[in-house]
């Protein structure tokens, strides 16, 4: 196995991910000109609470399924696979959605919409995880961003026709359904089908436990720093970190690109006993992404102000907010793909320990630092905490894979 073909996937789906995720810049550009930072914050309040909640209506089947799929040359197995993980899905996204209906003189309206959206989130992953196993990464970027998209095209289609802005909160499910709409019909025009089967688990319980705490650790990771922002702090300063958030995240989305390639590859790899290959493949894709993320961050950093500036002048206070958080992707970068690489060898366990840790010093930083620092506080407890948890997977790669700390070449 050579290492052109997987740089040259990469870089077609990093060419795919540059389109939405600048679609996804114009898009948060616009919505924070004609909304205020408090609608905002609330908008992308609900948007990190679904993620969550997705995480936890796939039950940590995703990872299996990935593998599974992957390695399968069947499609009616695909299917099957499929098939039973989006059943689980739905019946665990209905139950909460029931929930939340009955509780919904009690609870918000935005924690309702959050319940909804990431019910339809899940169902959207799933298909996504099937395309990106059997290849079609591309296709799957595409569907995992459309649906925010969308929020935004519905935004200016009722300015269009109506000649008002919408209510945000509003628009969001509609387009959440229209994306869930578009998925199902790639994912049928690429040849797979639904097909019912016995048993919704696609993996034991001790490996359901850990994938599920293993995938809903990865995604507090990412999002719980805006959760308690949210709780803690003020629509206002959620508004300025998730803006500051998206900005750093295109630099951290060429790793991503190559992850959606490589990481079906590594259980490949790695039950066939071709460690040497593995190293390989894992260190050419650290290479090539870190040198890329640092140019791309060094930019980002001397233009923080002009890029800040086209959200709003509320946003330019966020400068310091995108230089630290900027930081923080580097790292991320630097260590790779070192967690799912841990996963897909069979030391899931050993990940989900770094990712706990990594969790623990967050929820305690942000606790600690918001109440003082705002969304600088968030900023800060997201760099500490993924430092940790990034430092502590290399750590393990290296002692049990023999993966280099270092982007040289295993000797």
């Amino acid at each position: 196995m050579t290492s052109k073909p997987n740089v040259t996937k990469a870089l077609n789906v990093f060419s795919i991910k540059v389109g939405m995720v600048g679609l996804g810049f114009i898009a948060t550009l616009l919505l924070t000109r004609w909304y205020s930072t408090e609608v905002m914050g609330r908008f992308f309040w609900i948007l990190s609470v679904a993620t969550l909640l997705s995480a936890m209506f796939r039950f940590g089947q995703e990872n299996e399924l990935i593998k599974q799929v992957a390695r399968s040359d069947s499609t009616e197995k695909v299917n099957i696979l499929t098939s039973k993980l989006l059943m689980l899905t739905f019946i665990l996204s209905m139950a909460s959605v029931l929930i939340a209906y009955l509780l919904a003189q009690s609870l918000s309206h935005r924690y309702v919409s959050a319940v909804i959206v990431g019910a339809i989130t899940a169902l959207i992953s799933v298909i996504g995880y099937t395309l990106q196993a059997k290849g079609y990464a591309n296709t799957q970027q595409v569907i995992l961003n459309l649906p925010r998209l969308l929020v935004t095209v519905f935004a200016l289609g009722g300015y269009v026709v109506f000649g008002t802005h919408h209510a945000l909160e509003s628009l969001i499910a509609p387009a959440f359904v229209t994306g869930l709409c578009i998925a199902l019909c790639c994912y049928m025009f690429k040849g797979f089908r639904f097909k019912a089967s016995s048993g919704l688990l696609l993996t034991h319980k001790k490996q359901t436990i850990n994938y599920l705490f293993i995938g809903v650790s990865v995604v507090l990771m990412a999002e719980v720093a805006t959760i308690l922002l949210g709780a803690i702090g003020t629509p206002e300063q959620v508004a300025i970190f998730a803006v500051a958030t998206r900005l750093a995240y295109l630099v951290i989305f060429i790793l991503l690109a190559f992850n959606s390639v490589i990481t079906p590859q590594f259980a490949q790899l790695y039950k066939q006993h071709k460690l040497r290959e593995l190293i390989v493949c894992y260190q050419q894709a650290r290479v090539y992404s870190f040198f890329i993320a640092i140019i791309m961050a060094s930019v980002f950093y001397l233009l923080s102000k002009p890029l800040l500036a086209l959200f709003g002048e509320a946003y330019i206070h966020g400068q310091t907010v995108l230089a630290v958080l900027l930081v923080t992707q580097v790292i991320k970068v630097y260590v790779g793909s070192a967690g799912q690489l841990l996963m897909m060898s069979g030391y899931a366990v050993i990940q989900r320990r770094c990712i706990n840790m990594g969790v623990f010093v967050l929820i305690i930083s942000c606790c600690v630092l918001i109440p003082f620092y705002g969304a600088l506080g968030a900023a800060m407890a997201t760099l500490l905490a993924s430092t940790v948890n990034n430092l502590l997977a290399l750590y393990f790669v290296n002692k049990y894979l023999s993966i280099p700390f270092s982007l040289a070449k295993s000797q």
